[in-house]
């Protein structure tokens, strides 16, 4: 008799089923994971929510303040994240057993101020542009930067918490500039980050004022130096 003719097999099956749904629905449930970084709140997009958040309440009649309202849901995330992994950490070998670890979170609020990458290298003295993000003028490397799956990537590395990765990704940027760019002397990298205009801005033509920030400078000597050692 196999396992399916045994009269016990359907309430196996359904006992199974609804272990199944109960153990992925748990680690559906929302969980600020990525938002638990609290060098993050300081983006500019974060602290717009943050203040628009603050705004709502006062006018509903709550008296907080902004660092109340962030001091306070740091301390209930920080908890409630707490007790999810106490209670998800019965089904960890099964989510890793079955590949179920999707957790289905999706975006939690616009960015109200992206950053757009910007390379370029330099030659001589002076520095030109060879790639800015979305834009027609310059478009080294735009096949791969534009890619639906890096730039999922390359968004978060314009974010602090992201630091490491993103100094990684430019020095292997680097060493492609090192081969495509013979008379370049070194590489840098930075981040352009604006507000994003408002539909009267834009039909008026008035973008706002951006500022750089996260710049890193590869010299592109020690790179080709590695290849003749190799």
């Amino acid at each position: 008799m196999s396992l399916t003719d045994h009269p016990a097999w359907p309430h196996l099956r359904a006992a199974f089923v609804a272990f199944h749904l109960l153990a992925v629905g748990i680690a559906s449930v929302p969980a600020p994971e990525g938002g638990m970084i609290r060098s993050a709140w300081s983006d500019p997009s974060v602290v717009t929510e943050f203040r628009s958040w603050t705004r709502r309440l006062n006018n509903m009649g709550i008296a907080i303040t902004q660092a109340e309202f962030e001091d306070l849901l740091w301390d209930f995330g920080t908890q409630y994240m707490s007790a999810r992994k106490v209670v998800l950490a019965p089904f960890t070998p099964y989510y890793r057993a079955a590949g179920t670890r999707q957790s289905w979170r999706m975006f939690v609020s616009a960015q109200h101020h992206p950053s757009r990458l910007f390379i370029e290298v330099q030659e001589g003295s002076e520095w030109r542009l060879v790639y800015e993000q979305n834009t027609p003028e310059a478009t080294w490397m735009k096949g791969f930067l534009e890619h639906d799956r890096v730039r999922s990537a390359t968004f978060r590395y314009s974010w602090k918490p992201y630091a490491g990765a993103y100094k990684n990704f430019g020095r292997w940027l680097a060493e492609v500039a090192a081969e495509d760019f013979p008379d370049a002397v070194a590489m840098r990298t930075r981040w352009y980050r604006a507000q994003t205009p408002s539909p009267e801005q834009v039909l008026a033509g008035e973008l706002p004022e951006g500022t750089f920030h996260s710049q890193q400078v590869y010299p592109l000597a020690p790179i080709r130096a590695e290849w003749e050692a190799e």
